[in-house]
């Protein structure tokens, strides 16, 4: 039960009481009217318009890609988690994470199914339907990958444009290859689906964080198989951001403050490094 909740109920015993001692001193039918009206001030309206916010659940849109996402047996872990825990912490609310692939994520981001989402690249169409919160929490670099039996080498961006190049779906890696429709690209959910496109000749390349993909190709045993292009790029700043129609939108500002209070104190650093993950700074710096 909410504290608004306890005290309007409270108000209402108290009129209880002082209505028991008064009844005969007024008409039935006055009394009855003033009862009733005084009822529903004390219990229908508190019902429907209190909203505390120690009784909101943040509803967090992940997916499974180590060591930012861990989802093992329901259970979730790893850096973007931890981070969302520290930036959800000072207001005390209850987190439910959402496991969805990424494009689903956006799509729930846009309804207002999930509230927040985090490790996104800022885009200006993005912006149209998502509030990203400032300031920018990491950068991340980006890596081609391909089989190991690959005859051909990677040095440039224009070596790309002879290749069949498998992406992740609803993923934005870096500018000018996002919106360059002369590429060969195609479209999965998970990773796990490229690399399998990879061994099987379906697609020559891939690309993806660097991080990310080593702790993939680790994890699964794959070095054997696949191996990492020359070529690298430095991708965008990473940011978090609310759905436009969450509840969660007029907390917007003191959000973004924790945030910078976290990048700045080196939280956010020492998180990643918990996990393994070489941290690299945002471009753009929290404002003093």
């Amino acid at each position: 039960m909410t504290t608004g909740l306890k005290h309007h109920r409270a108000i209402a015993l108290m009129f209880i009481h002082f209505h028991s001692n008064k009844m005969k001193a007024v008409s039935s039918k006055y009394t009855t009217r003033s009862f009733l009206t005084f009822w529903l001030m004390a219990f229908v309206i508190p019902c429907v318009c209190a909203n505390d916010e120690d009784d909101k659940t943040l509803r967090v849109g992940v997916l499974n890609i180590p060591p930012f996402w861990i989802i093992e047996d329901q259970h979730f872990s790893g850096a973007e988690i931890d981070i969302i825990k520290a930036l959800v912490q000072p207001f005390g609310w209850k987190v439910e994470f959402v496991e969805c692939p990424w494009k689903r994520c956006l799509l729930m981001m846009e309804t207002g199914e999930i509230d927040l989402l985090s490790s996104l690249s800022k885009t200006a169409e993005r912006s149209k339907k998502l509030s990203y919160i400032e300031p920018p929490y990491y950068s991340t670099s980006i890596a081609f990958y391909m089989h190991k039996a690959a005859t051909f080498e990677i040095n440039t961006y224009e070596d790309l444009k002879a290749l069949n190049i498998g992406v992740l779906d609803g993923a934005l890696y870096f500018e000018p290859f996002d919106s360059d429709d002369k590429l060969q690209k195609h479209f999965v959910t998970y990773e796990k689906q490229i690399f399998d496109m990879l061994k099987r000749q379906r697609i020559d390349i891939t690309l993806g964080d660097e991080v990310s993909l080593d702790q993939f190709l680790q994890k699964h045993a794959l070095y054997e198989e696949y191996r990492k292009a020359s070529y690298r790029v430095k991708s965008e700043d990473g940011y978090i951001a609310l759905s436009k129609k969450s509840a969660f939108m007029h907390q917007r500002d003191k959000i973004a403050e924790v945030l910078a209070r976290l990048v700045k104190s080196g939280q956010i650093k020492d998180l990643y490094n918990k996990h393994h993950i070489p941290w690299q700074p945002p471009t753009q710096t929290p404002q003093e």
